[in-house]
């Protein structure tokens, strides 16, 4: 589908488009008729239209790359835990996204909806000894168990590695309006653990073995609604810097949420209102002041053993 389609009249541009989620919200807003322009480290074969080679940590590249766009989708990072050294996992994520929104502001982009996680609020949780997922936490020792289910937005996040710090420092930066002013709103979208649904078949492990992914609370994100939630982000009537979780309705289980919640987080209190299968991080504030409204499930493709 060629770049040049321009229905809605806005120029986009898209950060990281290399990366695991680009694809799909790309196609998504190419489908939506924006005008996509995509950009990463080096030469991107399979973007839909003109690419930029840029280094997002050089701030002059930046303010040139993101001149005449409307929105920017930044999803440029590296991506988790554990896969660099966690000084350079900081590093990276922080001042590349600072020169975004520094940009951003200088050059009057309208808005900055970026890749945030909802691994904030304390992933890995609870005792991590047994998952082998450890690498890119900084003291093992710590835990960060819940108290209150499902989170809101409003809860303090409780970061437990140099990734999910860098994404916590940004959100703070993006509420910086003595640096940026207030003419443009930034958006971070707390995406759950993405999926594209030829992974769906992965959750038959953690049906056996709860114990294997307990530490995020078992959450996920059809990359089709991850896509539908940016453009809706693109959309809507906000302003200042907003922060959302976007996960599916559901946890990928198939236990109720309440019965893993006592199981593994004795302690904590759940919401009255949640659903038998709910999701443990509240989507309510994306449904309202966004639209955003899942559309997918594993449970809609997939018969239980």
């Amino acid at each position: 589908m060629s770049y040049f389609k321009t229905g809605t009249g806005r120029r986009v541009l898209v950060t990281g488009s290399a990366g695991f989620a680009a694809p799909g919200i790309i196609k998504e807003l190419l489908e939506a008729g924006y005008w996509v322009t995509t950009s990463d480290r080096e030469l991107d074969p399979n973007s839909p239209g003109r690419h930029i080679v840029a280094d997002l940590c050089n701030f002059g590249e930046v303010t040139e790359l993101v001149e005449g766009f409307d929105t920017i989708v930044h999803l440029a990072a590296t991506r988790m835990a554990g896969v660099r050294p966690a000084s350079a996992t900081f590093e990276n994520n922080m001042i590349s996204t600072y020169n975004i929104f520094r940009a951003a502001s200088m050059m009057g982009v309208r808005r900055v909806i970026w890749a945030s996680s909802c691994g904030i609020m304390g992933s890995p949780m609870g005792d991590i000894s047994e998952t082998g997922w450890a690498s890119g936490v900084l003291r093992p020792e710590a835990r960060a168990v819940p108290t209150k289910l499902p989170y809101v937005e409003e809860d303090d996040p409780r970061p437990m590695t140099t990734y999910h710090t860098s994404k916590v420092m940004c959100e703070w930066l993006a509420k910086q309006t003595q640096l940026w002013g207030t003419d443009t709103t930034f958006v971070s979208l707390r995406y759950g653990n993405m999926c594209y649904p030829e992974m769906y078949e992965e959750f038959r492990y953690s049906w056996a073995h709860p114990e294997a992914r307990f530490y995020h609370l078992w959450n996920y994100v059809d990359m089709r609604d991850a896509a539908q939630a940016c453009r809706l982000a693109i959309e809507a009537d906000i302003k200042g810097a907003q922060e959302y979780f976007i996960t599916a309705e559901d946890t990928f289980m198939n236990v109720p949420s309440r019965d893993l919640v006592k199981q593994y987080f004795p302690g904590a209190t759940v919401n009255n209102e949640l659903a038998e299968y709910g999701t443990l991080l509240s989507i309510d504030k994306a449904r309202r002041e966004l639209g955003y409204a899942p559309q997918y499930s594993w449970r809609n493709v997939m018969e239980l053993d």
